[in-house]
C-alpha cells in the first residue's frame, strides 16, 4: 500500500551527532534540483550567456530546508543556543562534517520514504 501524503515537506526526523540532536526534513533529488535552479546565476561573457550555480546560495537553501530544530547545542559556557538561521550557519561552518552528516541523513530518509512510502520503519539513528 502507498500513502499519498498531504504535506510531505512537513515530515521531520530526529538524528544524533556528537551528543546533540537535530530535527531534519527529508531532502529529495527533485528538491536539490529546485534549489540548484534557485541558486543559479547567469552572466554574459563574450556575447554568450553563462549560468553558474552559486555554491553559497545553494548551501544556504539546502541547510534552511533540512535543519528544522536542535537540542543539546551549547556555547562555550554550556548554555543552550536557541535554534536560528544564523546559529545553524555558524555551526555548520565550524563543523563541516555535521553539514555532510545531516545532508546524508536527509537524502537517505527521502530515499527510504520513496521506497517504503511511509515514515514507519525508517531507521536513521547514528
Amino acid at each position: 500500500m502507498l500513502k499519498l501524503l498531504n504535506n510531505p515537506e512537513e515530515r521531520t526526523y530526529w538524528v544524533e551527532w556528537n551528543g546533540a540532536r537535530f530535527c531534519i526534513r527529508p531532502l529529495t533529488r527533485r528538491q536539490i534540483l529546485k534549489f540548484s535552479k534557485q541558486a543559479t546565476k547567469a552572466r554574459w561573457m563574450q556575447g554568450r550567456r553563462i549560468e553558474e550555480v552559486d555554491d553559497e546560495i545553494l548551501d544556504n537553501l539546502i541547510r534552511r530546508h533540512v535543519m528544522v530544530d536542535w537540542q543539546g547545542v551549547v556555547d562555550e559556557n554550556g548554555d543552550e543556543i536557541p535554534f536560528s538561521d544564523e546559529a545553524t550557519k555558524k555551526l555548520t561552518d565550524q563543523y563541516p562534517a555535521l553539514s555532510e552528516y545531516l545532508l546524508d541523513r536527509a537524502t537517505d530518509i527521502a530515499a527510504l520514504e520513496a521506497t517504503n512510502g511511509e515514515k514507519e520503519g525508517v531507521n536513521v539513528g547514528e
